[in-house]
């Protein structure tokens, strides 16, 4: 994202091992993140903005990203409970 980032939380679900979140990055303060002003400037035209969506596994005592996509147009996570064996729940597919 180049350059300082936070994010807000717009959905979390977690279990004991395993957790799911959806966040939005923007600029500590809230100032939004201009797309073209980062990494992803060259394929913004095939995202649909910076929404982060990720899997995280509890393993060796601290979380762990096992996956993480930014702006998609679909919903990529859908295989991630075949992929990953996280729980379905934890997805919100069930």
């Amino acid at each position: 994202m180049r350059g300082p980032v936070e994010f807000v939380v717009s959905v979390l679900r977690t279990t004991p091992k395993w957790a799911f979140v959806q966040v939005d990055p923007q600029r500590p303060g809230g100032e939004a993140i201009d797309i073209e002003e980062t990494s992803f400037a060259d394929g913004a035209d095939m995202m649909d903005g910076l929404t982060v969506f990720a899997l995280l596994r509890f393993q060796s005592g601290r979380w762990n990203l096992v996956e993480h996509v930014v702006g998609p147009t679909d919903v990529t996570y859908l295989d991630w409970a075949e992929r990953f064996g996280a729980p379905p729940a934890v997805l919100g597919l069930e």
